[in-house]
C-alpha cells in the first residue's frame, strides 16, 4: 500500500471539496485506508464514514413515513403522522 494514509488527508478533502466521486482504482489521488489488503468496499465504506465524521449513523430523514426506533432486542417500526 504505497499511497497517502487516509487519516492524514481527510481534513484536508473535507475542506477543499464540496462535491467528490469516488472511483476505485483511479489515479487522480491514492489514498490507503489501512496497511493490510481488503476489500475496495471496505475502504470506500472506511472513506466515506471518515469524511461524514461518522454523522450518517444518527440522519434523520424528514420525509419518511416509516421510523424503525433503535432496541436492543427485537425491533419496532413507527409510523409517521403526516403534519400539515
Amino acid at each position: 500500500m504505497y499511497s497517502e494514509n487516509l487519516l492524514d488527508v481527510i481534513d484536508k478533502i473535507r475542506v477543499e471539496t464540496n462535491r467528490i466521486m469516488v472511483a476505485v482504482g483511479a489515479e487522480d489521488r491514492n489514498i490507503t485506508v489501512g496497511n493490510q489488503p481488503h476489500s475496495e468496499i471496505a475502504a470506500l465504506a472506511l472513506f466515506l464514514d471518515y469524511l461524514q465524521q461518522g454523522k450518517e449513523l444518527k440522519a434523520k430523514f424528514g420525509h419518511a413515513k416509516r421510523e424503525i426506533v433503535p432496541k436492543r432486542v427485537g425491533k419496532e417500526m413507527k409510523e409517521k403522522v403526516n403534519e400539515k
